[in-house]
C-alpha cells in the first residue's frame, strides 16, 4: 500500500500515545513511532512482570493489532499480554490492561474477528 503521510495523522497518533501515557499516571517513560505502514508506537513503562523481574516492560501499538504488553529480554521481546477489542481503545482501558499485566492477572487476549475499525487506518486506506 502506498500511503501519503500528512502531519495530521502523525500528530493524531502522537496525541493518542501522550493521552495513554497520562492515563498510565505518567508511567510511560518514553515513546517512539514507526510511520509504517502500518503505523506503530512503542511506549516504555515503569514496572515489572513477576515472571521477568529484571526486565523492562513496554507497550506496543500498531494500527492492525492494537496494544500488546511486552517484556524486553536479551533474546528478544516476549509478549505477555494482548488487549482485545478496539484497535485504539480509550487511554483508561489501556491503563487498566497494563495494571492487570503488572499485577500478574490474566490479561485480555485477541479474539479473531473482534477488532473494530480504526479511523486512522480507514483514512490511510482511502
Amino acid at each position: 500500500m502506498n500511503v501519503e503521510l500528512d502531519d495530521t495523522m502523525v500528530r493524531e497518533l502522537s496525541r493518542y500515545v501522550d493521552r495513554v501515557s497520562e492515563a498510565l499516571g505518567n508511567r510511560g517513560r518514553c515513546s517512539s513511532f514507526d510511520l509504517g505502514p502500518p503505523f506503530a508506537a512503542y511506549l516504555a513503562v515503569d514496572g515489572h512482570v513477576e515472571a521477568f523481574p529484571d526486565h523492562d516492560v513496554a507497550l506496543l501499538w500498531d494500527q492492525v493489532a492494537g496494544w500488546s504488553a511486552i517484556v524486553e529480554t536479551a533474546r528478544g521481546d516476549v509478549v505477555v499480554g494482548r488487549l482485545g477489542g478496539e484497535v485504539r481503545p480509550r487511554p483508561d482501558v489501556v491503563a487498566r490492561f497494563l495494571a492487570e499485566v503488572l499485577d500478574g492477572e490474566p490479561p485480555a487476549v485477541i479474539v479473531p474477528g473482534t477488532r473494530t475499525a480504526d479511523p486512522l487506518l480507514t483514512r490511510l486506506s482511502a
